[in-house]
């Protein structure tokens, strides 16, 4: 009796062992159906990108391809190219034009921090005596007055050499003769980035002013030194000009070509352009390029439509054969439930789907050989009752 206890005991410990070694191939079974299916699918999803990506590039050919054909007809890298070198040229004249215009701006700013001071002193002297006034066609607000746009030439002028010299100026004004005019007129230069001032003074206020302007205090202006700027010579301007014209006409023809490009017109080349042989007759142009511009929008079609027709399969492979092989696992999982009794070959049927993957659709050629046949088969019956 106990040789038979222990026979059933080591068969059932065997039966146990054989039955978890089973269990172990199940599971890694499941494991590597799973891990195929999603490989599978991935692969079918990155199909589907690239037949996205085929399609998007597709559209954009066909809606883009003026722009896509336009240069290879109006040829603008002998414009590009001109136009570099004629700025190359122009370059050096005009960064010497830009540092004589700064020197020139920080010289004048410089002056007239210096000399304003001094200038609103006599401005603000002149004008309890008559009102200031600029050179221009307004009407003078005093009736005795010449209208601005009759001032004459002024008798005494405040200026650079005698601004700091408020004894000069009053001496100045003291020697003038009276004549038949009922004023005098003074100006005062005022800085380099103002206009001057005038005023008309009556004779009967002149000594007033005098006196007033000798008491001022106004000490001695150290004025800065001009900067050394060589003036540009005349055939450089001459030469700056010319090469600014011939780039703004360049600029011009490109422009007028692109257009005509758009519109499908062609652009006429003018008879003075300095691109020389650049502007050529395109009159043959915009028929060419309506030729080229279809053949590259059906061309791509063409050829996005072979590659999509080749990839659909591929996408439906994936699919379904990672269809099957979740299937496949999901009836392993099954058989670990009370659904084991049904068999792994009655749950595999009934959740495997059917592994046919069709017929598969016809290339883009197979469709045109097909049309061309059905129109020369419907042609017959026409030939024999002729």
């Amino acid at each position: 009796m106990a040789k038979k206890a222990t026979k059933r005991k080591s068969a059932g410990a065997r039966s146990r062992n054989v039955t978890a070694a089973r269990l172990e191939r199940a599971r890694l079974i499941l494991q590597a159906f799973r891990s195929r299916a999603f490989r599978l699918r991935a692969t079918a999803f990155g199909i589907l990108g690239i037949i996205f990506l085929l399609l998007v590039g597709g559209a954009g050919a066909f809606v883009f391809a003026p722009q896509i054909t336009l240069s290879d007809f109006y040829t603008e890298g002998e414009i590009d190219r001109r136009i570099k070198d004629i700025e190359g040229e122009l370059a050096p004249i005009l960064a010497a034009r830009s540092k004589r215009a700064e020197s020139q701006s920080a010289y004048d700013e410089q002056f007239s921090n210096i000399v304003t001071p001094a200038y609103n002193q006599y401005n603000t002297i002149l004008r309890k005596y008559a009102p200031e006034r600029k050179r221009g066609s307004s009407r003078s607000r005093v009736a005795s007055v010449p209208p601005e746009a009759a001032i004459g030439r002024p008798s005494v002028t405040i200026g650079e050499s005698n601004i700091d010299h408020p004894e000069a100026v009053a001496s100045q004004l003291a020697t003038l003769d009276k004549g038949n005019d009922p004023g005098v007129w003074i100006a005062v230069s005022n800085s380099k980035r103002s206009s001057p001032s005038y005023y008309f003074v009556p004779w009967e206020k002149l000594p007033q002013l005098k006196n007033e302007i000798d008491s001022v205090k106004i000490a001695p202006l150290v004025l800065p030194v001009p900067p050394q700027i060589e003036d540009e010579t005349k055939e450089i301007t001459q030469r700056a000009d010319l090469l600014q014209s011939a780039v703004d006409q360049l600029r011009g023809e490109k422009t007028a070509r692109a257009l005509a490009a758009m519109v499908g017109h062609k652009a006429e080349p003018k008879s003075d352009s300095p691109s020389g042989d650049v502007a050529k007759t395109t009159s043959d142009v915009p028929l060419a390029q309506i030729l080229q511009t279809n053949v590259t929008r059906f061309g791509t079609i063409i050829m996005i439509t072979f590659l999509v027709s080749i990839l659909t399969p591929l996408y439906r492979y994936n699919i379904r054969l990672a269809t099957y092989y979740d299937a496949r696992a999901d009836v392993l999982d099954l058989l670990n439930t009370k659904l084991e009794s049904v068999g792994f070959v009655e749950l595999a049927a009934a959740l495997t789907p059917a592994y046919d993957f069709g017929k598969a659709p016809a290339t883009p050629i197979e469709q045109i050989i097909e049309l061309a046949r059905q129109l020369a088969d419907k042609s017959k019956p026409h030939t024999k009752s002729e």
